[in-house]
């Protein structure tokens, strides 16, 4: 697995230190991209970003024997890009709703975002709740067990 994470540095830099990549600006600071194992999240912020990435990914792939599987990437389209059906990008699947990023919901409106994994966490804490009532256990094996 480290060797694989080594790997993945240097594609990781190059695009972060790209400036033919605008990234998405908060207050106080930018996203561009979000790496774990083999896969990146990009947030960024123009078209010719989304193009730049995808050659610089393809140069790498290329590079290291690798492919970078279209099919499986997915975009979203967040504030002004929420209503976009149209990308640079031919065969993207494009996500409408939301993006599960590592168990997180991203969704286009910040507090629909929000209310997905909130509503999430509060549906498995009840069902969990609601199994442990029904069990005949003390309230410490309840506490233990869960």
């Amino acid at each position: 697995m480290l060797l694989f994470i080594l790997s993945q540095e240097p594609i990781y830099t190059s695009l972060d230190k790209c400036n033919k990549i605008s990234p998405f600006k908060m207050p106080n600071s930018s996203l561009k991209l979000q790496g774990y194992t083999d896969d990146i999240n990009f947030i960024v912020s123009d078209d010719q970003s989304i193009c730049e990435i995808i050659k610089m990914v393809g140069d790498f792939a290329d590079a290291a024997g690798a492919s970078l599987n279209i099919n499986r990437t997915k975009i979203l389209g967040m504030g002004i890009w929420s209503e976009r059906t149209h990308w640079p990008i031919n065969n993207i699947k494009i996500e409408t709703e939301y993006l599960n990023v590592m168990g997180i919901k991203h969704a286009n409106a910040y507090q629909t975002s929000i209310n997905m994994c909130w509503s999430e966490i509060y549906d498995r804490i009840s069902n969990k709740t609601k199994t442990m009532i029904n069990k005949k256990i003390n309230h410490f094996s309840k506490i233990h067990h869960s």
